[in-house]
This record gives structure tokens, sequence and C-alpha cells, in this order.
């Protein structure tokens, strides 16, 4: 039915600035380009969440994690 299979995600809160998002990326087990292919809506290589503000940022699931 469907031509490509959806990655199984987990989704992350953050409320701190990330600085770099490749160093992120790696430090979770992903790739940067993998990050960027689930959130679209990131458009550097950094976030800085506003005072109070939440950010889901998609992952892909890690193997044996439910």
């Amino acid at each position: 039915k469907d031509l490509y299979s959806t990655v199984p995600v987990q989704l992350l809160e953050v409320d701190t600035p990330l600085s770099n998002l490749s160093v992120f990326a790696q430090s979770r087990g992903t790739t940067y380009k993998q990050l960027r292919l689930l959130n679209p809506w990131l458009r550097s290589n950094h976030v800085s969440p506003k005072t109070g503000e939440i950010l889901s940022i998609k992952l892909p699931q890690s193997e044996g994690q439910n």
C-alpha cells in the first residue's frame, strides 16, 4: 500500500539552546542529515528556544526502544 515505510521516531523535548545540531545528532546515535529529514522546520545548525518555550525534536527510535 505504502511505497515508503515510515521511520519509527521518538520525541525529545528541548528547553535549552543547542549550539551544534551535528554534535547533538551524533550524541543521540543519528546523523545531522537524518535529524533534518525528520525535522524540516530546523533551518540552521542550532536552536535557541525562548524562555519557557519547549521544542519537540523527532529522533529515529533506537533498536530495542518502544
